[in-house]
């Protein structure tokens, strides 16, 4: 274990290293401060919305509302809309 000091903020950390190899910064006060894997890259999460695919609606005045993809519009320039229809045969836009 190394302890790294940063003397214009007078803090200290503990280096630690979990089982992978890969470094945490631990404070005096149980903050971690994990390391950024350059390998991994930042917004590459790539999320599949197809038509006939089950989804939930996290956010919005469909909040909750899980359902089955019918259709796609795309909006160039702005947000796609699909249409979905839940398991009681109810069709919501979202």
């Amino acid at each position: 274990m190394d302890v790294i000091s940063i003397d214009k903020t007078g803090e200290d950390f503990r280096l630690i290293y979990d089982t992978k190899g890969i470094p945490d910064l631990v404070a005096h006060d149980a903050r971690t401060i994990l390391y950024a894997d350059p390998l991994n890259k930042v917004n590459t999460i790539q999320i599949i919305l197809e038509t006939g695919n089950l989804c939930m609606v996290t956010r919005g005045a469909h909040l909750g509302r899980i359902g089955v993809t019918t259709q796609r519009e795309r909006n160039p320039g702005s947000f796609d809309m699909f249409n979905m229809k839940d398991a009681n045969g109810n069709s919501f836009a979202t």
